[in-house]
């Protein structure tokens, strides 16, 4: 949390001289690290002191050639006691080269999104933590199939997506398409048929997480991803 190795040994200086052949609480550690850094650490104690239960992640990554960038996908669940675990969390991925790089991201919300744009291809998501700095539970990581590409069929939006997501057809005149919405393990959770060139669909029941939707025309298959 402090992510300064001399700061941290500061705190633990001082924690020791300060309680020196006395006996000393957690509050009385978060009062002296506060102190010394000048940080607040309100929130990393009711999670990770007083809280219950350590997080587990899902990750879902691809690797976007086009931008040169990782997207990453990472979900995290917890207990109901403590519903979230903010945190920093290093990944170290592998690059076609056979060189390797450790990124770090910053967990927010249950469900995050990150865009890293790097220099060259990462074709491995090869371990999370590498350094066992934290504690938590990789329950899985997968990556995504590429969409098909093709951007004058449709888009979508907003994505990521809240209550809705709204399907704008930029050829109006292609007849009925099927759409189906698949979850992340390929799972069907919607269906249904359109012929108007654009139509709003009602995903405020759908779970955080990542999804895939799938318009076909009867021959032109056309996958899109989006983000709830």
């Amino acid at each position: 949390e402090i992510q300064d190795d001399e700061l941290f040994f500061d705190v633990m200086s001082t924690f020791q001289t300060d309680f020196t052949d006395s006996t000393a609480t957690g509050e009385d550690f978060k009062n002296t690290a506060e102190d010394v850094t000048g940080m607040d650490f309100d929130q990393f104690f009711d999670q990770w002191y007083y809280g219950q239960g350590y997080p587990r992640f899902n990750f879902e990554w691809y690797w976007d050639d086009a931008n040169q960038s990782i997207h990453i996908t990472s979900t995290q669940t917890t207990t109901s006691s403590t519903p979230l675990f903010d945190m920093l969390l290093d990944i170290r991925l592998l690059f076609l080269t056979g060189s390797d790089t450790t990124i770090t991201i910053h967990q927010t919300e249950n469900v995050n999104e990150f865009i890293i744009p790097l220099d060259e291809e990462v074709y491995d998501f090869y371990e999370v933590d590498p350094d066992n700095w934290t504690m938590e539970y990789v329950d899985g990581i997968s990556v995504i199939v590429e969409e098909t590409e093709s951007p004058a069929y449709f888009t979508v939006g907003p994505n990521p997506a809240s209550d809705y997501i709204n399907i704008y057809f930029l050829n109006p005149t292609a007849g009925d398409r099927s759409i189906v919405i698949n979850d992340i393990a390929g799972r069907k959770i919607y269906e249904t048929q359109i012929s108007d060139s654009q139509s709003r669909i009602d995903v405020s029941a759908l779970p955080k997480g990542v999804y895939t939707l799938l318009s076909s025309d009867g021959g032109q298959q056309v996958v899109k991803r989006f983000i709830k």
